[in-house]
């Protein structure tokens, strides 16, 4: 079972989330508590010194401190050959354009790469305990117009080819651009 501890910064995720799996570990169930903060104060919260790996902190209790990016490169690099070959058929993109695409941060790409990080972490626990990271500002919530912006450039041989993208952050095409 997961059970995910969230709220804005300094309400006491950290402690609460420590509370919560120490209490689980005490009834015998293999627990694993993890942070997913990029500031990690977990490790200061237990007095112990943790990594991306799940370790041992005492009786059934273990705890790790997610590194996203690494979850983010394993992830695409596991993939990164068929992504690469899907991109390059079927598009008007060369390599450079697929680097470039690459090297973009897709909205909400991070998000899924942490869950998927999650259930790899939790494989023979039976609870698992989860310190969030602090609510993303609206802008990071919210990633239109400039996020997709990135990709917008990228994508401009493939528009240039096949007319003007009409994605949500594309703005209004000439058509349904309102007169004065």
């Amino acid at each position: 079972m997961f059970r995910f501890y969230a709220g804005k910064g300094g309400v006491g995720k950290t402690t609460c989330a420590a509370g919560a799996a120490l209490a689980l570990s005490r009834r015998r169930t293999r627990t694993l508590l993890v942070s997913t903060d990029p500031a990690h104060s977990l490790a200061d919260a237990l007095g112990k010194r943790l990594s991306p790996a799940p370790r041992l902190v005492r009786g059934s209790l273990y705890a790790a401190e997610m590194d996203a990016d690494r979850a983010l490169s394993r992830w695409l690099g596991a993939r990164e050959r068929v992504l690469r070959l899907i991109a390059s058929r079927g598009t008007y993109l060369d390599d450079e354009d697929i680097d470039a695409l690459f090297r973009l941060s897709l909205p909400g790409v991070d998000e899924l790469v942490g869950l998927i990080e999650l259930r790899r972490l939790a494989r023979g626990f039976e609870e698992v305990v989860v310190d969030t990271r602090r609510p993303a500002t609206r802008s990071a919530c919210w990633p239109c117009p400039r996020r997709w912006q990135g990709w917008r450039r990228s994508s401009t041989t493939c528009r240039q080819s096949t007319g003007p993208w009409q994605g949500p952050c594309a703005g209004p095409s000439a058509a349904t651009r309102p007169t004065r």
